[in-house]
């Protein structure tokens, strides 16, 4: 991922929502087990926000560190029966 700036980026950007998350919404926006606002509101839209932005980023992340080199499609027919090299 160092080798690559987007890569790094994205990784500085996860980690930033990461320190945003605990030490600063802790106890505002949620705290153990639940949320501190109703389903509905303003502070929960925001939490569902947030999270659904951070989750985001992180599956992002995990599919670009682990993208294969050839794509996604050929890494795909690799597998496939019949393909070649398949015995």
């Amino acid at each position: 991922m160092a080798g690559d700036l987007l890569k790094t980026g994205l990784f500085y950007l996860v980690q930033a929502l990461a320190y945003i998350e605990f030490p600063l919404l802790f106890g505002s926006i949620y705290v153990n087990l639940n949320y501190v606002n109703p389903a509905g509101s303003g502070g929960w839209y925001l939490a569902l926000l947030f999270f659904t932005l951070e989750y985001l980023a992180l599956v992002l992340l995990f599919f670009l560190a682990l993208r294969p080199e050839g794509g996604m499609r050929a890494a795909l027919r690799s597998y496939a029966p019949g393909s070649p090299g398949k015995g």
